[in-house]
């Protein structure tokens, strides 16, 4: 007797022969768009290295515009490329919300009036980074001089960010034009990697 619920091995085999070659080249489809996609992040980021190394406002000066047009403590920087500008992208906190605005790299100058978040409108991760900074003892701008000093670059980013359930300052600093990540505890001030 056959089983009508059991497929027979020639319909099987068909299957296989005719859908193997499709399966087969779909993890060499996504390596290519991957490796295409990591190329394009690569060529991004030598030409916002070229950039940064250019430009005549520091990322402390960035940080010294956003604390005098908005006060409160900065508790992130960037530097960047956005529409062909060089820009620093700079968060503040201040009286339970946090400040999002951009300075241009070039002269200085505040872009814009940027945007203010409630901190109830902030996700759990950001939460958690603003508690640890209320108990952190080093600033921003320390970590940054701390990390500057250590590598003798010079920072192009720096922030609040959450490790490994810690929340540390994370300072890149470019040197001779190759990037590194140094990693900081604002309670202690020491460097954690």
């Amino acid at each position: 007797m056959i089983n009508r619920n059991v497929p027979s091995l020639a319909i099987l085999s068909a299957f296989l022969l005719i859908t193997a070659p499709a399966l087969a080249a779909l993890p060499n489809a996504h390596s290519a768009a991957a490796a295409r996609d990591l190329g394009a992040k690569h060529a991004a980021g030598q030409t916002e290295l070229k950039a940064f190394q250019q430009i005549k406002i520091s990322i402390d000066d960035a940080i010294a515009t956003a604390e005098s047009a908005r006060g409160g403590i900065v508790i992130d920087a960037r530097f960047e490329i956005s529409k062909g500008k060089p820009v620093y992208r700079v968060k503040t906190c201040r009286d339970y919300s946090v400040w999002e605005g951009t300075i241009d790299a070039q002269t200085g100058e505040l872009i814009g009036k940027g945007k203010t978040t409630p901190e109830a409108r902030l996700d759990q991760e950001k939460k958690a980074e603003l508690v640890g900074l209320s108990q952190a003892y080093t600033t921003l701008p320390e970590a940054m001089a701390m990390a500057e000093d250590r590598d003798a670059g010079r920072a192009i980013s720096a922030g609040l960010e959450e490790m490994q359930g810690k929340i540390v300052f994370e300072v890149t600093v470019v040197k001779n034009a190759s990037v590194k990540k140094i990693m900081i505890d604002p309670q202690s001030g020491q460097v954690v990697s």
